[in-house]
């Protein structure tokens, strides 16, 4: 890493997209990296694609996950840490853990009030619409019976889902009466605030960003979902890059206005009713087709590090447009057994 030498990086959860593909986004960086990769699953993909050193850790659910990250960023002399899965991303942002592993190693991460707010839905929309910004019509639904009364408010169809969730779990989409208490059992199970939101129909779009301990966005990129799994709105597994400088200022408000640092995403839809652009959620981490992000010309990964480990880093928000990513079912090969 040019004067610094050489630097060890933690990235955790590379059994996913977003910690897979940091880890990809690294190596094209050019920087000189260890990567020391973790997840909760042995057979993590992570850990047989261009890690250096693998870890199997508890959940972050579990109270050993801090004892276990802990131990393992001593004994790697880790130099920067970079969470991918939201739940650790919880457990990390409360304030004595991050006093704790401030001594440790460095990081970008926010404080345990921006992560609240973005780990929250309802608190994501309300953050946003209190900054004069566009959100859909967003209720908070107590009850069953609740959801169906506030159900004429919003008008149909309508989305159901729970204020915390990713990936689309306990998501649905509903276009009677009649499937709304399903819709309820469905987000109630997950967690949190039951949320009834309008429906807006229209193409998803992933703004992602890097902001720096004094909140400053330092890299953006604007970046189309074009398929996802469900359909119905997910997980990306195709993508391309946009050029679109009005989208692009409003994805780095609606990061800005939750008094962030470190990586964040928001995915915003296209109201293809009246032409607007509105937001969906803020994801607080790298986005899953990260390394779309890379090959474009817009590193945040490497960003990340460089901004964690104190450098200078002028803004990033030029790209290349057009370039396009497909998820392929593509099988790692290695010696031995997976998961020993």
């Amino acid at each position: 890493m040019g004067a610094m030498g050489r630097v060890v990086v933690c990235v955790t959860g590379v059994g996913g997209p977003a910690g897979f593909n940091c880890i990809r986004s690294l190596r094209d960086s050019g920087l000189d990296a260890r990567i020391v990769a973790m997840d909760m699953d042995p057979q993590a993909a992570g850990f047989y694609h261009e890690s250096d050193v693998s870890y199997v850790v508890p959940p972050a659910t579990s109270e050993e996950f801090i004892l276990t990250l802990f131990k393992i960023i001593e004994r790697e002399k880790v130099d920067v840490l970079i969470p991918t899965v939201d739940e650790e991303i919880s457990v990390l942002c409360r304030e004595p853990v991050l006093d704790r592993l401030s001594r440790l190693t460095n990081f970008l991460l926010p404080s345990q009030a921006a992560a609240g707010k973005a780990l929250d839905k309802s608190r994501t929309i309300s953050e946003a619409r209190r900054a004069g910004l566009p959100v859909p019509k967003t209720l908070v639904a107590a009850s069953r019976a609740d959801l169906e009364r506030k159900s004429r408010r919003v008008g149909f169809p309508l989305v159901v889902k729970p204020s915390r969730s990713r990936g689309a779990r306990g998501i649905s989409y509903v276009d009677e009466k009649r499937d709304l208490g399903k819709a309820w059992s469905a987000a109630s199970a997950v967690g949190g605030e039951v949320l009834l939101q309008e429906y807006v129909p229209g193409p998803v779009f992933t703004v992602g960003t890097v902001s720096g301990r004094d909140g400053r966005i330092v890299a953006s990129i604007v970046l189309q979902k074009t398929k996802e799994i469900p359909q119905t709105g997910g997980v990306a597994v195709a993508g391309k890059t946009v050029a679109n400088p009005a989208l692009q200022e409003l994805g780095e408000k609606y990061v800005s206005c939750l008094g962030w640092c470190g990586p964040a995403s928001p995915e915003v839809k296209l109201d293809e009713r009246d032409g607007g652009y509105k937001l969906m959620e803020v994801n607080p981490r790298l986005f899953g087709y990260n390394y779309l992000a890379a090959r474009s010309g817009v590193n945040l990964a490497a960003i990340t590090v460089r901004l964690a480990l104190g450098e200078d880093v002028q803004p990033v928000r030029n790209y290349t447009e057009g370039l396009s990513f497909v998820r392929a079912p593509y099988d790692l090969i290695v010696e031995g057994r997976i998961g020993d």
